[in-house]
């Protein structure tokens, strides 16, 4: 996540494991990435006691914060979705019927779920306006804090979508 702020015009995308998502670098890093798109993907585990999901207080942030962040997110990838306050992530993680909703606290456009060798998997998944997934979070039923076998497969198959021009550091989507 560091080296995506101070690169953005390199980086196609990022996929942290196990984090929480905040856009890492200087504040004019942070300037610097909001000119250019980049799709996110988080992957963790249901029993992750160090993720950031559901959107909660911990001993990093914030309930505000993490919702900040998640909204910056958003503008960064042009995701037309209502922006996640407070009180919108507790109603989710209350009452939601998609697991990864009510296991993170947000809203997706598009949930589903994939069985891979080793476990289930639920997918989230936030569009621009060009209907590409621009924010994704990927749940392993039962995963700890620990990558999973899948992963690499997982993310590749959402990362083996995007590149970046490096001449323009526009990003690139395969259609």
């Amino acid at each position: 996540m560091n080296n995506a702020a101070a690169y953005p015009t390199v980086f196609a995308g990022i996929a942290p494991f196990g984090i929480g998502g905040f856009i890492r670098g200087t504040e004019e890093q942070k300037i610097i990435m909001g000119k250019y798109k980049m799709p996110i993907m988080y992957l963790y585990g249901d029993m992750d006691c160090y993720a950031s999901f559901p959107v909660r207080e911990t001993e990093r942030a914030s309930v505000e914060d993490y919702c900040s962040q998640i909204n910056q997110w958003y503008a960064i990838n042009e995701i037309e979705q209502e922006p996640l306050t407070v009180e919108k992530a507790a109603e989710l993680a209350a009452s939601a019927e998609a697991f990864v909703e009510k296991v993170t606290g947000i809203a997706f456009t598009n949930t589903y779920t994939k069985e891979y060798p080793d476990i289930s998997y639920y997918f989230g998944e936030n569009y621009d306006a060009d209907g590409v997934p621009m924010y994704t979070i990927v749940i392993a039923e039962g995963g700890t804090h620990w990558q999973s076998a899948s992963y690499a497969e997982i993310t590749w198959d959402y990362f083996s979508n995007f590149s970046r021009d490096l001449e323009t550091g526009q990003l690139v989507v395969a259609k």
